[in-house]
């Protein structure tokens, strides 16, 4: 190690904005292989899972919030010693692949930042400093036996509702003696425990800061966007998943939209 890679990598330890910027790189669908180049609210993201131990995320579809949130937490693993963390998402597949981006990430590092693995397969990475990131579905068991020093639940509110309670009543008294908690999801309903968490954290009834990304702070997005989601996703999934409103999909005998227009109005 030369004293400038020494520099560097006190740099990239101290501020996971800079390390992101300068040796992250992501595979975009359209542009390939790109440098991580965070747009303004992606570092606000960062730095808010950096400086807060609860952190709660609503944001509207396609933001980049997972993949923000990850990098973090492989820096995380990375630059810190004996740090478990766990990474649940709403199915195998989709918990797969979040660490399938972490990988990619990691393997196109220069070698002289990379920390040294343990082990490496579809839902662990385990590294030479004692750290681990875990990627599971969520489930009722989810970060149980684990001392967990980061949980990130990613898209909650796209998981059932039975299995959202009984593994947050399992999983708050373990967070309580210390774990620090990451929560992202674009609204599903009005009655699930993201909805809940949110405007809990909004009436500051809970540890959570809670964190609005709307579909606008995108600079790559306006109203031709806009007007597409429209047409693609329904009123209902429109005000939903792009607006981020809660809004109840159940059966009702007046219509939601309606609902909602109504409690506005008083």
């Amino acid at each position: 190690y030369t004293p400038e890679l020494i520099g560097e990598l006190g740099r990239c330890q101290k501020d996971p904005v800079y390390f992101i910027r300068n040796y992250v790189y992501l595979q975009h669908p359209i542009k390939g292989k790109m440098l991580f180049n965070l747009y303004d609210y992606q570092e606000d993201l960062v730095k808010q899972c950096h400086e807060n131990s609860r952190v709660l995320v609503l944001s509207a579809r396609q933001n980049g919030k997972t993949q923000t949130i990850s990098i973090y937490l492989l820096w995380f693993a990375m630059f810190n010693e004996d740090k478990t963390i766990v990474i649940a998402s709403k199915d195998d597949s989709h918990s797969m692949e979040i660490l399938e981006r972490i990988r990619f990430a990691y393997e196109e590092m220069p070698k002289w930042l990379k920390a040294g693995v343990r082990y490496y397969n579809k839902h662990e990475i385990a590294f030479t400093n004692g750290s681990r990131i875990i990627s599971k579905a969520t489930s009722e068991k989810t970060g149980r036996g684990l001392a967990i020093s980061k949980l990130y639940l990613d898209e909650l509110a796209f998981v059932s509702h039975r299995i959202q309670t009984t593994m947050w009543r399992s999983l708050a008294p373990t967070l309580s003696t210390g774990g620090d908690a990451i929560i992202s999801s674009t609204p599903n309903g009005d009655v699930d425990l993201f909805a809940t968490l949110w405007r809990a954290a909004l009436s500051k009834k809970n540890s959570f800061i809670p964190l609005y990304y709307p579909w606008s702070v995108h600079p790559e997005r306006g109203e031709a966007y806009l007007e597409q989601m429209k047409g693609e996703l329904g009123p209902i999934g429109f005000r939903q998943e792009i607006l981020c409103e809660f809004i109840s999909s159940e059966a009702m005998l007046i219509d939601s939209l309606k609902l909602s227009y109504l409690k506005a109005m008083k």
